[in-house]
C-alpha cells in the first residue's frame, strides 16, 4: 500500500474506525476464555502492519497478550504502553484472568509430564504454582496432593495416605509412574479379581504393606488385611535371616492362593530350604508355630514342606485328616462376685479367714465393675465362704439386699466411721420415709 493510499485510508476511516476496534477490544476483555482471542490476533496484526499507528493502545496490549508464550516465566512487556488507568482495566479483566488460568494449566501439564526431573525441582515448581491466584480449583487440588507425594514424608506415611483413596493411585501413576508405591493398588479396592493378579506383583505389594504397620488399617479387603498382618509377623522373625525370607514368601503365596484365589506361584522354595544353615533351620519351628496348625494343614507346596519343621508336640494335630479342636466358649462372669458363674454357684462351705471378716462386722465395698451400684457402699458381713464373703448392703441402691463379693473387694470399716455412716444412712432413710408420708417440710 502506498503512503498516499494509506493517508486516504486513514482519512476515510477516522474517527469512527477506531471506535469499532475499541468496541471489539472492550468486548474481548469481558470474555474469560482465552481461546476466543486467537481469531482476532491475526486481524489486529494485519491491521497494524497495513496502517501503522491505527490500533488503540488497548488493542495492542490484547494482541501482545495473545502472542505470549506460556513457557515464559514472567510477562514483562505486556501492557507497557498503557497508562495507569488502562493497566488497571486490562490486568483486572476476565480476558487476562482466563489467559493466566490457561497458562497455569499448561504449566501443570508440563510439570506432570516431567517425571524424569528431580523431585526437589518438581516440588518447588508445584509450590510456586500453588501461590498463583489464577490457578483453577481442580489444578490446585491436584498440586496439593502432588506436594504430599513429592514431599519429604516417609514411604509409610505416603502409602497410608494412598490407601485411603483409590483415586490417589491414579495421581501417583500420572506424576510418578516409576514409583514402587503403586504396587499396593490392589489393597485399596473392596472387590478385586485376584485370579488376574500376577503373583510377583502381588508379592511386591504385600511386602511393602506388611512391613509398614500403620498401613494395614487402611487395607479394605478383610481377608487380605488379616493375611498381611500374619505375613508381617513372619517377616519380623526372619529379618536377621535373609535366606528364610523366600520361604516366608512361599508360605504367604500358598495361603493367598487358597484364601484369595491368587494364581499359583513358582518360587523355588525347596532349593531355599536345602541351602539353609543349621542356625537358620533352628528358626523354622518358630516360623511354623506362627503360621498356625490350621493353615499349615492346608494343601500347598510350601506348607507341606514346612510340616517337617513342626514342633514334636504339635505334629499329631496336623497329621492327615486330623481336625482342629473347636475353641471353648468363654465362661460367663457373675457380676457381683467377678467369678465364673459355675464357680459362683458352688457351696460356701469352709472359711477363708474368719478373723479377717468377723460376722456382723461393717465393711466397705471396692469394685471395678458396677461402680455406681456397689463401689464405696457400706455393708455388714453375714457369712464367710470358701470363695466369697456374703454381706447385707447397708447403703446404696441395693440397701437391705444380700450380695456376695470376693475377699479382695471388701475392706473392714473402722468402728467409729461405720457407726457414723450407718447413723447418717438411718437418718437419711427416716427423712425419706417422712417426706413420702407428709411431703417436704418447706411446703408446710
Amino acid at each position: 500500500m502506498l503512503v498516499n493510499d494509506c493517508d486516504r485510508f486513514m482519512t476515510s476511516l477516522d474517527p469512527h474506525s477506531k471506535l469499532v476496534v475499541k468496541y471489539v477490544v472492550s468486548t474481548l476483555l469481558e470474555v474469560d476464555s482465552f481461546s476466543t482471542l486467537q481469531p482476532f490476533i491475526k486481524i489486529f496484526h494485519d491491521l497494524e502492519k497495513a496502517v501503522p499507528g491505527f490500533l488503540p493502545d488497548m488493542a495492542k496490549a490484547v494482541m501482545e497478550l495473545g502472542q505470549c508464550d506460556f513457557n515464559i516465566g514472567e510477562i514483562h512487556s505486556v501492557g507497557e504502553s498503557l497508562n495507569l488507568h488502562q493497566q488497571t482495566k486490562f490486568f483486572n479483566s476476565k480476558l487476562y484472568g482466563g489467559f493466566m488460568k490457561a497458562r497455569c494449566a499448561h504449566q501443570v501439564g508440563q510439570l506432570r509430564a516431567a517425571a524424569e526431573k528431580p523431585s526437589v525441582e518438581r516440588l518447588a515448581a508445584a509450590r510456586r504454582l500453588l501461590q498463583s491466584e489464577h490457578i483453577a480449583p481442580e489444578h490446585k487440588s491436584e498440586l496439593e496432593q502432588v506436594v504430599t507425594l513429592l514431599g519429604g514424608a516417609s514411604d509409610e506415611v505416603k502409602l497410608a495416605w494412598l490407601l485411603q483413596d483409590i483415586d490417589r493411585f491414579d495421581m501417583l501413576s500420572a506424576w510418578c509412574p516409576k514409583s514402587d508405591l503403586g504396587n499396593a493398588y490392589y489393597f485399596a479396592q473392596k472387590e478385586v479379581d485376584w485370579s488376574k493378579v500376577q503373583p510377583e506383583a502381588f508379592l511386591r505389594a504385600s511386602s511393602q504393606v506388611a512391613a509398614l504397620k500403620d498401613c494395614l488399617q487402611h487395607v479394605v479387603h478383610p481377608v487380605a488385611r488379616a493375611l498381611l498382618d500374619k505375613y508381617g509377623k513372619w517377616l519380623a522373625v526372619c529379618r536377621k535371616f535373609p535366606n528364610i525370607v523366600p520361604i516366608c514368601e512361599g508360605i504367604y503365596l500358598d495361603l493367598a492362593t487358597i484364601k484369595l484365589g491368587v494364581p499359583m506361584h513358582t518360587l523355588p522354595v525347596a532349593d531355599s530350604i536345602q541351602k539353609l544353615s543349621e542356625e537358620e533351620k533352628d528358626i523354622l519351628p518358630k516360623l511354623v508355630s506362627l503360621v498356625g496348625q490350621k493353615d499349615l494343614a492346608r494343601d500347598g507346596r510350601v506348607l507341606e514342606a514346612m510340616r517337617d519343621f513342626l514342633p514334636k508336640n504339635e505334629e499329631k494335630s496336623v497329621a492327615k485328616g486330623d481336625k482342629m479342636e473347636a475353641p471353648q466358649p468363654a465362661p460367663t462372669i457373675d457380676e457381683s462376685t467377678g467369678l465364673p458363674e459355675e464357680e459362683a454357684k458352688q457351696g460356701d462351705e469352709g472359711v477363708v479367714s474368719p478373723q479377717s471378716f468377723p460376722i456382723g462386722a461393717k465393711v466397705r465395698i471396692h469394685v471395678s465393675r458396677l461402680k455406681r451400684k456397689f463401689d464405696g457402699q457400706l455393708a455388714e458381713v453375714e457369712s464367710v465362704g470358701q470363695k466369697f464373703v456374703k454381706v447385707r448392703m447397708l447403703t446404696g441402691p441395693s440397701m437391705t439386699e444380700t450380695k456376695q463379693f470376693l475377699p479382695t473387694c471388701i475392706k473392714l470399716e473402722e468402728p467409729v466411721k461405720a457407726a457414723e455412716t450407718e447413723k447418717t444412712s438411718a437418718a437419711s432413710t427416716a427423712a425419706q420415709r417422712a417426706e413420702a408420708m407428709f411431703g417436704k417440710c418447706d411446703d408446710i
